[in-house]
């Protein structure tokens, strides 16, 4: 099977307004953030959208590879690295995402804000960095 070049790019590209938001809301520091519901709330939504986009792109991008199925979202990002879509250690931090995401959206665990604001601050650059990689694994393809 082939993967839908296109739902990869649209998936990605549609995360632009989100990268846009979270820029602004991370022009306030940690300390207005962690004392400011709407922010927080805003930030847990951008953080779960942005994540399950890139668990999107893995999904679709292992279901059409000669890879199994994996048991988890984590294990998905790790059969990224292995059909060389990302590279095995960020393939690792990416299975770290996912685990943060999995907390915000599914409230395991009472959540730490400061620890959000920074993992908003990483996933900013972490999404344009898988996006990149996604990319351009897909970009051989099409010469």
């Amino acid at each position: 099977m082939v993967v839908d070049k296109l739902f990869i790019i649209e998936k990605l590209n549609s995360s632009g307004k989100y990268l846009v938001s979270l820029k602004k809301l991370l022009h306030q520091p940690s300390s207005e953030f962690c004392q400011d519901i709407d922010s927080q709330l805003k930030g847990e939504r951008i953080f779960e959208i942005l994540v399950q986009n890139m668990i999107d792109v893995c999904t679709h991008v292992v279901a059409h590879s000669t890879e199994p199925a994996p048991p988890t979202y984590g294990d998905c990002m790790l059969a990224l690295s292995r059909l060389k879509v990302i590279h095995q250690d960020f393939a690792e931090k990416c299975v770290k995402i996912v685990k943060m995401r999995n907390l915000i959206t599914h409230q395991y665990d009472v959540i730490n804000h400061a620890i959000l604001y920074e993992g908003l601050q990483a996933l900013q650059l972490d999404f344009v960095r898988f996006q990149k990689a996604v990319l351009s694994w897909l970009q051989p393809a099409d010469a």
